[in-house]
């Protein structure tokens, strides 16, 4: 091989992208699109039948009420075949229109997990996007109790309030909707999390929650006792006037 064979060999090899360097690229190209208020190819960038895809109407509507800039910090990014998962921070300055002239600026930062797919034509599509903290609460609330500890190892820049605030709204949920065990693990989980994170006010707030629990769960096993023994009874007074 030729000097200048070899120069353009490494020079390839030294360009050429991995699967997780297009990924990226991708996610730094849907963010610029939302930053141009590209309407068409941000809609482009999702797949047919993507989780809680933005609409037409809706991205109308923020790109006529305001104007945003994105500054993307990608934490993580990981591909497995023809799906892959990135991690972001997105740190977002929105100013507001009216008429045509600025009257507000507010920031906003948020810690986003978006899933893709690679398409037939090789381009990564997205199928959803959701916050980080719903993320691990999801992996917290599967794990066993002895495998929390990891799950908080694997996601140590998710340990944070919002963290905290998702599984307390899980459990707030659960026990609105009777469950009481659900509720329990969840605010159980919280309380993990709010001793790892050393955060005494939320572990103060989160035992009162999980006695509340408690409290729920015992109540209702005793409901669900005293009903047995109503019904049993009924049964057992409608067998001897049978006789």
């Amino acid at each position: 091989m030729t000097a200048a064979g070899a120069l353009l060999l490494w020079m390839a090899i030294g360009v050429a992208q991995t699967p997780e360097d297009s990924l990226r690229a991708a996610v730094t190209d849907y963010y610029a699109a939302l930053e141009h208020e590209d309407l068409e190819r941000v809609l482009a960038f999702w797949a047919p039948g993507a989780e809680r895809a933005p609409d037409r109407p809706s991205l109308v509507t923020l790109f006529t009420t305001g104007d945003d800039r994105y500054v993307v910090t990608i934490t993580r990014a990981a591909v497995d075949g023809d799906r892959g998962r990135v991690r972001v921070i997105v740190d977002r300055a929105r100013t507001l229109i009216r008429e045509g002239v600025a009257v507000q600026t507010y920031s906003s930062r948020a810690a986003s997990s978006l899933m893709w797919t690679r398409g037939a034509d090789g381009g990564w599509k997205l199928t959803a996007e959701r916050p980080v903290a719903e993320e691990v609460a999801d992996a917290l609330l599967q794990a066993a109790p002895a495998d929390r500890a990891k799950v908080l190892a694997d996601n140590g820049d998710a340990v944070d309030a919002a963290l905290m605030r998702a599984l307390a709204s899980r459990g707030s949920r659960f026990a609105m909707a009777n469950q009481p065990r659900q509720s329990e693990a969840a605010f159980d989980a919280a309380l993990f999390v709010a001793r790892a994170a050393r955060d005494r006010t939320a572990e103060i707030e989160t035992l009162q929650n999980l006695a509340n629990a408690h409290y729920f769960q015992r109540h209702a096993r005793d409901e669900r006792r005293a009903r047995d023994r109503d019904v049993g009874t009924r049964h057992r007074d409608r067998h001897v006037l049978a006789r």
